[in-house]
């Protein structure tokens, strides 16, 4: 089965994504910042999953992702679910999204150049 790396698994998507792959068998390597999205959901699915099916962290994407993919070795795929969402909010605090949406994407995308991933998927609920 394929080890799945899912971004912004703290969101409701996020973990009912992680539940669905690890339903099927693969492992999970979770990452959010948990600014938006929730602890809780992930600590259900490693207390029914086990910890060696489904991993998380703590990690903003806009940040150094080195230590990451150091520690996580061999990852298959990617789904992104980590964008915000609000147009409301958006329209209001644009600096915000930006630094989020297109400069935490890309600060992903090259680390995922860096350790040869090549599989991606980039989901939002936004409009």
């Amino acid at each position: 089965m394929a080890k799945i790396l899912i971004v912004g698994a703290g969101g409701y998507i996020g973990s009912i994504a992680s539940y669905l792959f690890l339903q099927k068998g693969h492992e999970i390597v979770a990452v959010d910042n948990f600014s938006r999205g929730f602890k809780e959901p992930l600590d259900l699915l490693k207390e029914k999953f086990t910890d060696q099916k489904i991993r998380y962290y703590d990690l903003d994407i806009r940040n150094d992702l080195s230590p990451l993919f150091e520690k996580e070795k061999d990852i298959d795929a990617v789904v992104h679910f980590a964008a915000f969402l609000s147009v409301d909010e958006s329209m209001k605090k644009p600096e915000d999204y930006f630094s989020n949406n297109v400069v935490g994407s890309q600060n992903l995308l090259t680390h995922l150049l860096k350790n040869n991933i090549k599989n991606i998927v980039f989901s939002s609920t936004g409009t």
